[in-house]
């Protein structure tokens, strides 16, 4: 019966608003974000390290979201934990990403050998007979490729991107670097919760478009461009918050969704 119930569970205004205003209800709220936007600044100048910590911090909120517990800020400790949490999560984001990174490379690759080519025959024009012909082809070719490239490139990166969240949900749910990779797992839960996971990705995207908007309204305002590292953390971090709680959720639901389907 328990399970049942939990199945039922949707999304609703109430547990979005909840979602949207935890970061600030949690006990020792500021200290807590201000330790994470910390994090993020030192991250500008200690490269990596502080970032994967702040990235294991989100895998921690996705845990105790998945295992029932309403969202909050944990403490800031067992910081070794959090580094590898959260270094473990960037590589799963990379590995889904991999195959659009790998379609840009080649195609950029292929625009830069085509460039010397061009600028080689470019110099020795007037010595080789068709130089002409054979430059405007190979521009053209060039040209294509790498539209053709960006353009793959563009669509392999947004379909990695996409199970990318329910694939860390998975990861903070196991501990299990190797079950962030169980696709028919992955796509299941995803099947069973589709309104938890739209809607956790609009609410990104309107934060992040939000974001956006006010960056350039501080670019045209002399004073707010000074102060627009100032701004960007801590909005840039009470998102990945926001995010970290949402996509827990719609892993947990559709989780519990998927067990009610079986035992049912």
């Amino acid at each position: 019966m328990g399970r049942e119930t939990v199945s039922k569970r949707g999304v609703s205004t109430t547990s979005i608003a909840d979602t949207l205003a935890f970061p600030f209800r949690s006990d020792h709220a500021t200290n807590r974000l201000l330790a994470g936007v910390g994090l993020l600044f030192l991250s500008i100048v200690i490269p990596v390290l502080p970032a994967l910590v702040v990235y294991g911090y989100l895998i921690q909120i996705m845990r105790q979201v998945i295992d029932g517990q309403p969202a909050r800020l944990p403490e800031w400790k067992d910081w070794g934990a959090l580094f590898v949490d959260g270094l473990k999560a960037v590589l799963v984001g990379l590995v889904y990403l991999l195959p659009g990174m790998l379609a840009f490379m080649i195609g950029l690759g292929a625009y830069c050998g085509s460039s010397l080519l061009l600028f080689g025959l470019s110099e020795n024009t007037s010595a080789t007979s068709g130089a002409d012909g054979v430059f405007a082809a190979l521009l053209v070719v060039s040209m294509v490729a790498l539209f053709l490239s960006f353009s793959i490139g563009a669509i392999l990166s947004l379909l990695g991107a996409l199970p990318i969240p329910a694939a860390e949900a998975r990861l903070s749910e196991s501990k299990s670097f190797g079950s962030a990779f169980a696709l028919g797992r992955l796509y299941a839960v995803i099947k069973a919760n589709p309104g938890g996971y739209i809607v956790a990705w609009l609410l990104l995207a309107g934060m992040w478009a939000f974001m956006y908007w006010g960056l350039m309204v501080a670019y045209y305002t002399l004073v707010l461009a000074c102060l627009m590292p100032l701004l960007i953390l801590p909005v840039s971090f009470y998102s990945l918050l926001v995010a970290a709680a949402l996509f827990g959720e719609a892993y947990r639901d559709g989780a519990a969704n998927l067990s009610g389907t079986k035992g049912g």
